[in-house]
């Protein structure tokens, strides 16, 4: 378990991360396991139709969540696709084709060097 200075600084990066247009892909749990606090990137219907998800985002996935919202934007204005690409990153899995068809162009290459969604 990490002291509370590094534990403080896991979710002052985690939210300033996932600031401004990125919020609403962000959730947290605050109970019984997941105390004090587990982040979660939404992504519901991303991978699996129908389908309720999140994955986990670990002190250890900060930099890898950093980074693929840096890479989302220097191939676009928005980050909006960031979260989504850490997540099918840290999966090593595309998202599903309708998305990958709603991106730009630009976007859509830095999924595409991942293993399909069968």
């Amino acid at each position: 378990m990490p002291g509370p200075i590094a534990r403080a600084r896991f979710i002052e990066n985690v939210l300033e991360i996932t600031s401004f247009d990125l919020c609403d892909d962000l959730w947290w749990r605050t109970d019984s396991e997941y105390g004090p606090i587990t982040f979660f990137i939404q992504c519901s219907d991303s991978f699996g139709y129908a389908c309720a998800d999140a994955e986990e985002i670990t002190e250890e996935d900060v930099d890898n969540l950093r980074k693929a919202v840096q890479d989302i934007r220097e191939h676009n204005v928005s980050a909006t696709w960031g979260p989504l690409l850490y997540v099918a990153r840290k999966r090593n899995m595309q998202p599903l084709k309708e998305l990958l068809k709603m991106m730009s162009d630009n976007e859509r290459v830095l999924f595409e060097v991942l293993p399909e969604n069968i």
